[in-house]
């Protein structure tokens, strides 16, 4: 398993972990990669497919985490600075992880959100940790169509991991808007 973060060094304890995991699954049978089909030890999705994962690495703007060139704030933010502090993000959205994205929330993959807040906790500065998190909420007719919440899943993981309590109902979506995927991508924002 790769740890793609600022810090890079693991507790020994977590190494431990890591290791006790890995052999774990070299016996477990080996399942299909979720993205390509191989067949791996490797987790949800197989070694190769890990490597071509769009991690978030490129220095990018501490609010927003859009890409900048040297980590600096970017002007959209500075023009309008967002009512948070931080985004971390774990990966940038594109091929493949939009796939595994879609897979979660329509094809009810949802073992992925185990692994996408893994690894969004490796991202997370264990110094500054906020009070509580917040997942978006699905209006409720959406809810009733899929059944779940992709992002309460993902944030109760994190929480779990992180140890910070999870605000389930602190925000309730009142307008039932049209599924991102449905929209070009420049109404993508406004949604």
């Amino acid at each position: 398993m790769h740890h793609h973060g600022k810090d890079d060094t693991l507790s020994i304890f977590n190494r431990a972990k890591l290791n006790i995991c890995a052999k774990i699954r070299r016996i477990l049978p080996a399942q299909p990669c979720v993205l390509c089909g191989s067949m791996s030890h490797h987790g949800l999705w197989c070694e190769a497919c890990d490597v071509a994962m769009p991690y978030h690495d490129m220095p990018h703007c501490p609010l927003c985490a859009l890409p900048t060139t040297r980590g600096e704030i970017c002007g959209h933010c500075l023009k309008k600075p967002p009512l948070f502090n931080r985004t971390v993000a774990a990966f940038s959205y594109r091929f493949p992880l939009d796939r595994l994205i879609w897979a979660m929330k329509y094809n009810e993959q949802l073992a992925l959100a185990q692994i996408f807040a893994s690894r969004l906790a490796e991202r997370i500065d264990r110094s500054s940790l906020p009070d509580y998190l917040v997942p978006m909420p699905l209006h409720p007719a959406k809810l009733r169509r899929r059944g779940f919440n992709q992002a309460l899943l993902v944030a109760a993981r994190l929480s779990d991991l992180l140890h910070i309590p999870l605000l389930t109902h602190a925000c309730h979506r009142l307008r039932d808007t049209p599924s991102q995927t449905s929209l070009p991508w420049k109404e993508r924002n406004k949604n």
